[in-house]
């Protein structure tokens, strides 16, 4: 009777791996299908820094962009003060959407 059970649970957990592999193929066939976004460029834009929030996991620095959007970050080291200046990139797509980065390392070595 051992060998029946030791036969079923093979079998069931041979088709959960079978099931989540054929999931998984199906999830990132949709998200290949919804991302019809093509990338345009990069803008590098300086932003000035109005207000840092000290929070126990980081800081959560807010940004003000030259166009007059506002932008946040949560930071763990190298937070800004407020009124500084530092550059943010802007990655543009075709489908109107921005979104807004910064690069730690340039920032840790030049400010």
């Amino acid at each position: 009777m051992s060998a029946f059970w030791n036969n079923w649970a093979t079998a069931h957990r041979n088709w959960n791996a079978i099931f989540m592999a054929v999931s998984l193929g199906g999830i990132l066939i949709w998200a290949l299908i919804l991302n019809d976004a093509e990338f345009l460029r990069t803008d590098r834009v300086m932003a000035t820094v109005t207000e840092v929030n000290v929070t126990g996991l980081g800081n959560l620095v807010k940004f003000e962009l030259p166009n007059g959007k506002q932008t946040s970050f949560m930071m763990d080291q190298g937070t800004p003060k407020v009124g500084e200046q530092r550059p943010i990139l802007i990655d543009i797509y075709d489908n109107g959407k921005n979104y807004s980065r910064y690069d730690k390392m340039d920032w840790n070595l030049n400010y």
